[in-house]
């Protein structure tokens, strides 16, 4: 913005300005400042009511922006219809879905640090809301441990809404299958298929288990469902010796 001072011609004889400088008339400048002026007239800001252009600022050109095409979203609308419609309270069809909104965020939980690697479990949306375990190497590299597909799902249904899927001991990881809910062993490199480490017509669940390494076993939560009442809960023991067996009786 220009500024400006009272000229010459603005004062008397006297000394007394003849020329006030007020609000209003310096918005009727800035007025002008703000316009692109052909001709003859080259400042910014022009001479007004006694007021003088104290620098000169050349006349203001409009820059023309190029049209920049952006990539197409992979989102179809074509849900959406310019023709009106109506429709009860809640029940119109929408293009933005649950799922398109869910889509990237994946939740992060239960980590587990052991001999250097950080273990944890990765709830992924695009993949049905399967949990993977995840493992990070002392190097920073990433992978996952749980072999990809439906069918396995690091999850246990323990009082329902599970918790305590996995435990980490040595090279080998022990968890829980949402699908079966048989309790497996699987290898932390993820190059060997898992284990069942239960029966598969068990109807037992198992969460929170624990290593005992002198007796080779867990030492977990159990959950009897074989009842067909209400479920009972137990600390039970489940052997690591090759080839599924039932948990032993309750060990408390």
């Amino acid at each position: 913005m220009m500024l400006c001072v009272p000229s010459r011609s603005c004062y008397s004889a006297t000394g007394v300005p003849t020329h006030v400088f007020t609000p209003r008339l310096f918005s009727k400048a800035i007025a002008v400042d703000n316009r692109v002026h052909q001709g003859p007239v080259a400042f910014g800001l022009r001479a007004l009511d006694g007021f003088s252009v104290l620098s000169k600022r050349e006349p203001r050109t409009k820059s023309v922006r190029p049209i920049q095409h952006r990539a197409t979203s992979h989102v179809t609308f074509a849900a959406m219809s310019t023709a009106p419609s109506s429709a009860p309270y809640g029940e119109w069809t929408s293009p933005i879905t649950s799922e398109l909104i869910v889509a990237e965020s994946i939740r992060l939980g239960a980590p587990q640090v052991f001999g250097g690697d950080i273990f944890w479990l990765e709830g992924r949306p695009a993949e049905k809301g399967r949990q993977v375990l995840c493992r990070r190497k002392p190097d920073g590299s990433i992978m996952d441990i749980t072999p990809a597909g439906d069918d396995w799902n690091v999850r246990t249904r323990v009082h329902e809404y599970g918790g305590g899927d996995y435990l980490v001991h040595d090279c080998s990881v022990y968890f829980s299958n949402f699908k079966d809910q048989r309790l497996y062993k699987q290898s932390i490199d993820g190059k060997e298929a898992p284990v069942a480490l239960t029966p598969a017509d068990s109807k037992w669940r198992f969460a929170d288990a624990e290593m005992d390494p002198s007796r080779s076993r867990l030492i977990c939560v159990g959950e009897d469902h074989s009842t067909g009442k209400e479920p009972s809960n137990s600390v039970v023991a489940v052997s690591l010796e090759p080839g599924p067996g039932e948990p032993s009786p309750p060990l408390l």
